[in-house]
């Protein structure tokens, strides 16, 4: 048994852009979603000590001797890239587009989800990438100030303050797994921001400093929250 590997199972590949604008940094993530067993299962059901093919069989099952094994998913970030200020949508595009044809070959041509952040000016860019990513599947999603996550075909409206504290409690339970390098600097994006409750009672989340960026966080935020609550079959509505 080797006590140091987690059974995983892989999902797919979910990359999340927040875009920039001619004062703010565009940001995309590349994220490898796995499927493994909930912290704590093992020792609950008594399969500790199963060597990692037990567990991976165990994982592909969902169950152990006719008992439901919990399950969840994790993600592993393999790509993450600030792009440099001021650079136009025609070059984020062919840099996404470079991305597309690595991927292509690494995953023999998997389809990848491509998260893009269309608040704002966003969409044509949106529109310009589906036209020329003839692989992909491209999603629209406009983070809004409202308190009620909207899917709709191929778009999906999401306010922020779900987006970043469903991305505190899955960076909180060990869930998203980044590099070293990354990690310290999106801890500390994290750490800029604050729920406030305005007089009307609803969330606003904003950054405590001024000049402190948060498009790593959107962006990692945008590629985990749709792979999370995608619709597996056609669903208009969901109420978070």
């Amino acid at each position: 048994m080797d006590p140091l590997r987690e059974a995983a199972l892989r999902q797919g590949i979910v990359c999340g852009i927040d875009l920039g604008s001619k004062h703010d940094y565009t940001a995309i993530i590349v994220l490898e979603v796995e499927k493994r067993i909930k912290e704590g299962e093992a020792e609950r059901l008594g399969f500790t000590d199963l060597p990692l093919e037990a567990r991976e069989q165990i994982l592909r099952n969902g169950e152990y001797l006719g008992h439901k094994v919990r399950i969840e998913n994790h993600f592993a970030a393999r790509y993450v890239k600030r792009l440099p200020l001021g650079i136009s949508y025609p070059e984020v595009v062919s840099k996404l587009k470079k991305i597309d044809r690595e991927l292509a070959e690494l995953t023999g041509g998997e389809d990848v989800f491509y998260v893009v952040d269309a608040t704002g000016l966003g969409q044509p860019v949106v529109d310009y990438l589906t036209l020329e990513l003839g692989r992909g599947h491209v999603k629209s999603v406009y983070i809004t100030g409202g308190q009620e996550t909207h899917f709709d075909k191929h778009e999906l409206h999401v306010p922020k303050t779900q987006l970043v504290s469903m991305l505190l409690m899955m960076m909180q339970t060990g869930r998203i797994h980044l590099p070293k390098q990354e990690a310290a600097a999106l801890e500390d994006e994290l750490q800029n921001f604050t729920l406030k409750v305005r007089n009307t009672g609803t969330l606003e989340m904003g950054a405590l400093r001024t000049g402190t960026r948060d498009d790593v966080v959107n962006a990692l935020g945008l590629g985990v929250f749709y792979w999370q609550f995608r619709p597996i079959s056609r669903v208009r509505f969901i109420s978070l």
